[in-house]
C-alpha cells in the first residue's frame, strides 16, 4: 500500500474526534439540512431540482446521494472549507445519509455517524492543503474532485471496514473524482456535489464485491496528475494539532453566493450605510451614483467570474450584481437569484466595474487574505469608498436557526422543527433526518 493510502487507513483507525469536534459536526449537519431542505421542499425555486426529480424515482442508495448532493449544494448556500477550497458536507453527508437508507433507524449509532462526517471533513481538508491551489488554478472543482474520496472515506469509516477494503474504495473513488470550474454558474456546478455523493457510495459498494481494483498509487496519481506533478503527498503524514473541522473548520456562509463575493457583498453593506447618512434614502442615493469600481487581487475572481449574469444561478457569481443587490436591499435574498433577475438591479450592476490590484501579493499566494475595495462615484464629484477582507467577514455572527429561517422562506414552525431535531437531543437523531429526508424524496 503506498504511504498516501496507508496514511488514510491508518488515520481511520486512529480517529477518535472529541465533544468539541461532535458539536461542530452537529453545527454542519444542521447548515447542510437548512439549504437541502429547502430546494426538496421548494421553498427557493430550483430549475436544476425539478428536472432531476422528472427524470427518475430516487430509491436507491447511489440515486439518493446524488439528488442530496445536488440539493445540498444548489443554492450555493452551502459550507465552505478553506483548505479543501470547496464544499465538503455536501458530498460527505449525501454519501453517509443514503448509505443508512436500508438500515434499521433506530439502530444507527449518531456518535459513530457524526464520526464519521468529521473524518470526511479531515479527508477533504488535507486532500485540499495537498492539492492547491494548483489543481484549482488548472479548472477543476475541488468539491466533487476532492469530496468523492473524502465521502469514500466517510463510507469505510461509518462501516468499519477493513484496510483492504478502504483502499480499493478509495482508489475506485478516486479514478471517477471530476468535476469543471468551466461549469460555475450552470445547475451542472450542484450536479457535480451529487456526483460525487453518488460515486462514492458506488466505490463503496463495488469496493466490497470480488472486482480487482488497484490498492496503491491510485491516490497519489490523482494528487500528482490533477496538479501538473506539484502536489505534496507529505501532507498525510505530517502532524496536525487540530482535526480539519476544528481548524480552520467549516465556514457557514451568511450569504447565498460563491464566497469569492462575500466581502464585496460586505463592504457594499457598509457603504451603503454611508449613503443613507448623506442621501437620507437609498433610492436618492443610488440616483447619485455614476459608476463603482471594485478592486481585489490578482486571481480573487477567479470563482466569481460572470460580470453580465443571465439569470439567477449566474448571478451567484457576479460581483456586480451582488454589491448592486447589497446596495439597494441591505441583504442578499434567495428570491434575488431567481431565474428571472431584478431589472432594477441589473441596472445598477452595469455601472460596476473590476479592477485588479497589482500592488498587492496575488490571491494564491495567500486566500486568507482576499479583501475587496469599491469605491463609489458620486455624480457630485465626490467618492465614498471602504474595503472589507475575509477575515471581517468570518467574524459575522451566524446564527442557526436564523439559516433555517431565512431558507425556508419565514416558514418559522417547520424551521423551528428541524432545528430542534438538529440539536441531537436524543438518541436516534440519525434515524428520524434519514427518515423525513427519504421519504420526502422517494415520494416525490
Amino acid at each position: 500500500m503506498d504511504t498516501v493510502t496507508s496514511a488514510i487507513v491508518s488515520k481511520m483507525n486512529a480517529f477518535h474526534p472529541d465533544e468539541k469536534a461532535l458539536n461542530l459536526a452537529k453545527l454542519g449537519i444542521s447548515d447542510f439540512l437548512a439549504v437541502t431542505v429547502a430546494v426538496i421542499e421548494e421553498y427557493s425555486f430550483d430549475e436544476g431540482w425539478l428536472a432531476l426529480k422528472s427524470l427518475n424515482k430516487y430509491k436507491t442508495e447511489q440515486e439518493i446521494a446524488l439528488i442530496l448532493g445536488y440539493a445540498g449544494h444548489a443554492l450555493d448556500f452551502d459550507d465552505y472549507h478553506p483548505n479543501m477550497r470547496g464544499h465538503p458536507s455536501t458530498v460527505v453527508l449525501p454519501a453517509l445519509f443514503a448509505s443508512c437508507m436500508k438500515a434499521e433507524l433506530d439502530t444507527i449509532d449518531d456518535k459513530q455517524f457524526l464520526s464519521a462526517y468529521c473524518f470526511g471533513i479531515e479527508i477533504a481538508g488535507l486532500l485540499g492543503l495537498a492539492v492547491m491551489p494548483w489543481q484549482y488554478e488548472t479548472g477543476f472543482h475541488a468539491t466533487s474532485m476532492l469530496g468523492v474520496v473524502a465521502a469514500t472515506a466517510a463510507l469505510c469509516f461509518f462501516h468499519n471496514t477493513d484496510a483492504i477494503i478502504t483502499a480499493k474504495a478509495l482508489g475506485i473513488a478516486a479514478t471517477q473524482s471530476s468535476g469543471l470550474r468551466a461549469q460555475f454558474g450552470s445547475a451542472v456546478k450542484p450536479l457535480h456535489a451529487g456526483l460525487a455523493a453518488k460515486n462514492a457510495v458506488f466505490a463503496f459498494e463495488l469496493a466490497k464485491t470480488d472486482l480487482f481494483g488497484h490498492k496503491e498509487n491510485i491516490i497519489p496519481a490523482l494528487i500528482t496528475t490533477t496538479t501538473n506533478g506539484k502536489g505534496n503527498l507529505s501532507v498525510f503524514d505530517s502532524p496536525q494539532s487540530d482535526l480539519q473541522i476544528v481548524k480552520p473548520g467549516l465556514e457557514f456562509k451568511p450569504f447565498p453566493t460563491c464566497a469569492g463575493t462575500h466581502s464585496a457583498a460586505l463592504c457594499a453593506k457598509w457603504l451603503r450605510a454611508d449613503l443613507i447618512i448623506r442621501y437620507g434614502h437609498i433610492d436618492k442615493a443610488i440616483t447619485a451614483i455614476d459608476k463603482i469600481e471594485v478592486s481585489f487581487p490578482k486571481g480573487a475572481d477567479i470563482a466569481a467570474s460572470i460580470v453580465s449574469p443571465k439569470d439567477g444561478i449566474e448571478a451567484r457569481f457576479s460581483l456586480e450584481f451582488v454589491i448592486a443587490a447589497m446596495l439597494l436591499k441591505n441583504e442578499l435574498y434567495l428570491a434575488d437569484f431567481s431565474s428571472h433577475l431584478n431589472p432594477t438591479i441589473v441596472s445598477l450592476a452595469n455601472k460596476v466595474k473590476r479592477k485588479v490590484d497589482l500592488t498587492v501579493p496575488e490571491d494564491r499566494e495567500d486566500p486568507t487574505k482576499r479583501f475587496h475595495h469599491i469605491k463609489v462615484y458620486l455624480n457630485s464629484a465626490e467618492v465614498i469608498e471602504g474595503r472589507c477582507d475575509r477575515q471581517s467577514v468570518l467574524q459575522l455572527a451566524n446564527e442557526p436557526l436564523n439559516k433555517w429561517i431565512a431558507c425556508l422562506a419565514s416558514d418559522k414552525v417547520l424551521a423551528k422543527n428541524w432545528f430542534a431535531l438538529c440539536q441531537f437531543r436524543q438518541p436516534g437523531t440519525i434515524g428520524r433526518i434519514v427518515a423525513m429526508l427519504c421519504t420526502k424524496i422517494v415520494d416525490a
